[in-house]
C-alpha cells in the first residue's frame, strides 16, 4: 500500500515522501509548491465545507492552481457527507454526492492525474456514487473513497470498503482518504485499498499544553509515523477482523 503522509511546511517535503497537501495550504502561495516529487493534492473539502459550507474557490481558480504548483495526483472539489458537513451546507447526502459528480464533470479532462471521489455516508449512498460515476465515465484509474476519517467504528469502515470495492472494476485501484491505523492493523484495508493518506503523525502535538514544534521533531515524527503503518501492513496479514454494520 502506498501512503502520502500529509505535510503542511516546505521544509517537511523530501523528510518522509510521498506526502499529500491540503489545498487550503498552497492555493495563495505565491510560488510554485517545490516538491518535485511524487504528490498528491488533497482538496481541503472538510474543513472548507465546516468553515465556509462550500469552497471559496471557483472551478477555473482551482484549474490555475494545480497549473501553478503542478501535483502529481489531485482530487476532484467533492463534498463530504458527514453530518456536520450537511448541516453546514443545508443540503442532504444525495446532494452531496451529485455536486461531488457534477464537479468531476468539469475537472475530468483538465490534466493527467485526476482522482474522482466516492462519497456517502451509508452503504447505498456510496453505491448511488458508484453507479453514477460509472454512467458517466467518471471511475479514474486512481478512484477516492471519502467521509472515512472521522467514523470511529472500525469494522463499519472495513465492512463499506469490501462492499465498494465489490462494485468497482479490478482495473480501478482505490484510495482512502484519512484511513486511520485502527484500520490498518486488518488485513481487509490492504486488499481494498491501493493507497492512502494520513495526516495523524501530527496529532500529538496537538494534545500538549506546550510543545516546540521545531523542524527536529517533525522530521522524527513523520519518520516513525511511516515506520509504525509500514510494520501494521506486515502484521495486519495474519490479523482476522469481525466485520459487523452500523
Amino acid at each position: 500500500m502506498k501512503i502520502y503522509l500529509g505535510i503542511q511546511h516546505v521544509r517537511d517535503i523530501g523528510v518522509s515522501p510521498p506526502n499529500s497537501v491540503s489545498l487550503r495550504q498552497i492555493m495563495d502561495r505565491k510560488s510554485r509548491w517545490p516538491d518535485k516529487s511524487d504528490w498528491f493534492l488533497d482538496s481541503g473539502a472538510f474543513t472548507f465545507i465546516t468553515d465556509f459550507c462550500g469552497y471559496p474557490i471557483s472551478i477555473q481558480e482551482y484549474k490555475e492552481t494545480l497549473t501553478a504548483h503542478n501535483p502529481t495526483l489531485w482530487s476532484t472539489l467533492d463534498y463530504p457527507c458527514e453530518e456536520i458537513c450537511t448541516y453546514a451546507t443545508g443540503a442532504d447526502v444525495t446532494q452531496h454526492i451529485d455536486w461531488t459528480t457534477e464537479n468531476s464533470q468539469r475537472l475530468i479532462d483538465f490534466r493527467d492525474g485526476f482522482v474522482h471521489v466516492i462519497q456517502g455516508r451509508s452503504l447505498e449512498d456510496y453505491l448511488y456514487a458508484v453507479d453514477q460515476a460509472k454512467s458517466l465515465g467518471l471511475l479514474t484509474p486512481l478512484t477516492g473513497l471519502g467521509t472515512l476519517c472521522r467514523r470511529n467504528n472500525v469494522p463499519t469502515i472495513l465492512y463499506l470498503l469490501k462492499e465498494i470495492r465489490k462494485v468497482i472494476p479490478s482495473n480501478i485501484a482505490l484510495h482512502g482518504f484519512g484511513i486511520k491505523k485502527t484500520v490498518l492493523r486488518y488485513k481487509e484495508a490492504y486488499e481494498t485499498l491501493s493507497s492512502i493518506d494520513t495526516y495523524a503523525w501530527n496529532f500529538e502535538r496537538f494534545h500538549r499544553i506546550y510543545f516546540p514544534d521545531t523542524a527536529e521533531w517533525r522530521r522524527e515524527a513523520l519518520k516513525r509515523y511511516r515506520r509504525e503503518l509500514e510494520s501494521l501492513e506486515k502484521a495486519a496479514h495474519t490479523a482476522q477482523s469481525k466485520l459487523m454494520v452500523e
